[in-house]
């Protein structure tokens, strides 16, 4: 609840922040997610990540994880990831580093029907970074909890608004590493396929930046053996 509260409190700041700016930013991703059981399901999802207009690559990666279901709306999910980030954002900058995580979440939302929608997640990773010219390899540990409200008011279209504080633990010492504000519309295109287009903006303790987001989402549910029995 003291996250929650505190990143409330911080977003007048954000929005009014005179800090450094980055390069504005477009981060495209994809996400496909395969039911294969009554409880499990193997959910994975992708990105590529541009800096300014000229949609000079900064940062792209590969997410997977199995994810138990206790509810239809509430689920804990276990994975790993790798991220191959730049290490500046100058135009000239070809040099790339790599990052390993280990996740683990906590997610509780409402239905997707209902006409008010509550999203909450808690997530904790570890984090490997690889060497690069400019610095030694390290890892760290971080938490990560993220409120989102969101109002359906069409059958397949909702929108959706929220913060998202991050909270690093680097040798022993906890710091802010970010909090990200996201106002998202969200449609249903078909079954099982949706898209979320976002405006997200990122206070980080070195710059601040505005980030567009476009993520496509597939839902496969394969048919249960439970099932089967049962029509037999």
């Amino acid at each position: 609840m003291k996250y929650l509260l505190y990143s409330v409190l911080l977003i007048p700041s954000v929005l009014f922040s005179q800090k450094v700016q980055a390069p504005d930013a477009l981060w495209l991703g994809g996400q496909f997610n395969i039911r294969f059981a009554d409880k499990w399901s193997w959910n994975n999802d992708g990105g590529y990540r541009t800096v300014s207009s000229t949609f000079i690559p900064y940062q792209n990666f590969f997410r997977t994880g199995f994810r138990y279901h206790f509810t239809n709306s509430f689920f804990a999910t276990l994975g790993a990831a790798v991220f191959n980030t730049k290490t500046n954002f100058l135009k000239e900058n070809r040099e790339y580093g790599r990052e390993t995580r280990f996740y683990f979440d906590i997610n509780e939302q409402t239905p997707r029907s209902n006409k008010f929608i509550f999203d909450n997640r808690v997530r904790i990773e570890k984090r490997y970074f690889d060497a690069t010219s400019s610095k030694k390899e390290y890892d760290t540990f971080r938490f990560i909890y993220r409120m989102l409200i969101g109002y359906r008011f069409a059958k397949h279209w909702g929108l959706s608004v929220g913060p998202e504080y991050f909270e690093t633990l680097n040798k022993g010492v906890w710091s802010k590493d970010q909090l990200r504000v996201y106002a998202m519309l969200n449609t249903q295109i078909a079954q099982g396929l949706q898209s979320s287009l976002s405006y997200m903006y990122v206070n980080r303790p070195a710059y601040d930046q505005n980030v567009i987001t476009w993520v496509l989402t597939k839902n496969i549910r394969l048919k249960s053996h439970h099932a089967d029995h049962e029509h037999k």
